[in-house]
């Protein structure tokens, strides 16, 4: 019985191709294949559609997944391990996600009369607080550095790059605006003896102290792996080297006219840390290209799977981002939020803000919600920390 369609004739003949083979096998590519190829597609495919409301992933309040596999508003999971190197006064190793930052600082002595007096310019405005000794001397110095193999970007022998820079600003500036660091603990005192002899029976007074050195505090930030979000990762690793420090116990000797340390483990003192400010960043994904133009769906119509119309302003803010959705983000927001310990209230202590301007007031409420979670999380890691430390 003849077939309905000819089948090809192996051995080099002719024939009519059967119906199957007029349908092509379809292409199939992995996931990472397709990030890599058309990125902005991929996350905003990722974005748009939603997953079954079981999944655990995924935000309580959208039910959106991102490729990472977390919802808009979950950040990472954080780990914090302190007294990680053994050479440093106090130190810690951060991991958040694949983002592994070490931090380890080192503590030198001042003298006061190597200080420059500086004299203050009449012109310029008086602040309401006045400058604390870390801001006018300059007691506290990070430093940042994206060691070699911590991303494809960054290759051996280049310059510091732009990214290290703006951290190691950032992470001076918010040490300064916190006055996270009491002057008390950097000073270090001298006790004059009184210039008249008395008897061991009449009261004494003594003269006021003298300072006579500081402890100026070198933090040095290493990138081991980067995955996003540099800035919050190095920022809860200073913050954790700092609950670590240690200081030796020193003091003044007049006849050498020089500051001598103890060298007993216990004859040492830790800061007096009454915050616990912690950094959350979110960076804003938009439908539009970065030039502004042509929309991304464009090609495939201005409807969606649902026949819902796509709007030209939709846009996400993801929480925590990764180094994949950072480099499709023009706009990023990071809010500190700072609580003192033994209070219930919290403080906004910063909004940075940088590129865009989808993000108003509206969502920046929203935000600091995120940002009050992510300072629970902090404290979860931290806060036994610093109660065994205090």
């Amino acid at each position: 019985m003849a077939s309905s369609s000819l089948d090809p004739i192996k051995d080099g003949g002719t024939g009519a191709p059967s119906s199957s083979s007029n349908n092509p096998t379809p292409l199939s590519f992995p996931s990472a294949t397709f990030a890599k190829l058309t990125p902005r597609p991929f996350l905003l495919a990722h974005l748009e559609a939603e997953t079954p409301p079981n999944s655990s992933s995924t935000s309580p309040s959208t039910g959106i997944q991102r490729p990472n596999g977390r919802g808009l508003s979950e950040f990472r999971p954080v780990s914090v391990h302190l007294s990680s190197l053994t050479h440093t006064e106090g130190s810690a190793t951060v991991r958040c996600g694949q983002t592994t930052v070490v931090c380890g600082i080192k503590a030198k002595i001042l003298y006061s009369k190597k200080v420059a007096k500086v004299t203050k310019n009449p012109l310029r405005k008086r602040s309401r607080k006045p400058e604390t000794d870390i801001q006018s001397k300059n007691l506290v110095v990070p430093n940042v550095e994206l060691s070699t193999g911590c991303t494809p970007a960054h290759l051996p022998g280049q310059p510091p790059s732009r990214l290290a820079q703006t951290i190691t600003a950032r992470i001076q500036s918010l040490l300064r605006t916190t006055r996270l660091i009491p002057d008390e603990d950097l000073r270090i005192y001298h006790q004059p003896l009184p210039k008249t002899f008395v008897t061991s029976s009449a009261a004494v007074d003594l003269p006021p102290k003298v300072i006579k050195a500081w402890w100026t505090l070198y933090i040095d930030v290493v990138f081991l792996a980067l995955d996003g979000n540099a800035f919050d990762a190095a920022w809860l690793a200073v913050f954790g080297a700092l609950v670590d420090l240690r200081l030796p116990n020193a003091k003044w000797d007049p006849a050498r006219r020089v500051v001598l340390c103890s060298d007993s483990p216990r004859a040492t003192k830790r800061l007096n840390l009454k915050r616990c400010p912690a950094a959350l960043t979110f960076t804003v994904f938009t439908n539009r290209q970065p030039g502004g133009g042509v929309k991304i769906d464009q090609l495939k119509g201005n409807n969606n799977e649902n026949g819902k119309e796509k709007k030209e302003g939709d846009y996400w803010i993801l929480t925590d981002p990764d180094a994949f959705e950072e480099e499709l983000c023009l706009e990023s927001i990071t809010i500190t939020i700072d609580v003192q310990m033994g209070t219930k209230g919290l403080k906004i202590v910063k909004v940075e803000k940088a590129g865009g301007g989808v993000v108003g007031k509206e969502n920046l409420r929203d935000l600091v919600r995120v940002a009050q979670d992510r300072w629970m999380q902090w404290f979860g890691v931290l806060g036994t920390e610093m109660k065994k430390r205090s």
